[in-house]
């Protein structure tokens, strides 16, 4: 089991040594929270060895497990005296004891799959997102923008340009510390797809999302309105469960007069070995 934490999410993956080689048998990403992001390297990597063993536990519990990590200081856990460590840090390592084995020291260069998925979100939204050139040349033509300059259109943002090579961006500069890409009509339900489609969050969770990053007029009433028409959320969020009551079973009158028979699947290819033991 490979683990590694950046700034902002954890990732893992499970692999099984099979025919010469490693094959994966599962895979665990998740975002940190804005406490978590603030812990030390150490406690992010700790974090994310303890989450995935969490996930992980139906595959590797009963198992010989071996917990790979580029984090060095993580392979000397089980070693170091218990009052070096936090009461958190303490729960976490008792629980790894349970279940991992072996911990080994990985390169960082050598760990890609848990390296990626930890910063799943970074790497999508980058090649995703529109890059200079388009914004440039979207902007130029944006006739809102226009507007602002002009003094026509009111709003609160304080656009300033900013020189790239593929021309200038404005960028929104009214929230201090931050600067916000502004957005031209033609990009912004494309930026609230790539946005939301993430994880498909909530109307909140998605307006902090965009505007975080991104900001043009009138942005919470169209991120509302295509929050609330997104089909996918529709399909897969239910506001109200339906719970059947439990049906009687009528007595047989006869042995084996009646035969019940519950079907689950289809199920992946690696639990099928587990199910047969």
């Amino acid at each position: 089991m490979c683990t590694d934490a950046s700034n902002t999410a954890i990732g893992a993956v499970i692999e099984q040594f099979i025919d010469d080689t490693w094959k994966p048998l599962g895979f665990f990403s998740r975002k940190l929270t804005s406490a978590q992001a603030r812990y030390s390297t150490f406690d992010r990597e700790l974090l994310a060895a303890y989450l995935a063993t969490r996930h992980f536990l139906h595959l590797i519990e009963g198992r010989h497990i071996v917990l790979l990590t580029d984090h060095k200081p993580l392979t000397h856990m089980f070693s170091v005296k218990a009052d070096k460590y936090s009461d958190r840090q303490l729960r976490h390592i008792s629980f790894i004891a349970q279940f991992v084995q072996q911990i080994e020291h990985i390169h960082g260069d050598k760990n890609i799959v848990p390296d990626a998925l930890s910063r799943l979100e970074t790497v999508t939204l980058h090649a995703q997102l529109p890059d200079c050139t388009t914004l440039s040349k979207d902007q130029a033509e944006d006739p809102q923008l226009q507007q602002i300059l002009d003094g026509t259109l009111v709003t609160s943002l304080k656009l300033v340009a900013h020189d790239t090579a593929s021309g200038p961006v404005f960028l929104d500069t009214s929230v201090p510390g931050r600067s916000r890409t502004y957005v031209p009509a033609t990009l912004r339900r494309r930026v609230f797809d790539i946005l939301h489609g993430q994880a498909h969050p909530g109307t909140r969770a998605t307006l902090a999302l965009v505007k975080e990053r991104h900001c043009w007029p009138d942005m919470d009433r169209q991120i509302r309105k295509w929050t609330s028409h997104c089909v996918a959320c529709q399909r897969v969020k239910v506001n109200r469960h339906v719970s059947s009551p439990l049906s009687p079973f009528a007595p047989p009158k006869r042995r084996f007069g009646h035969i019940h028979v519950d079907l689950v699947g289809p199920l992946p290819m690696f639990l099928i070995p587990l199910i047969i033991e």
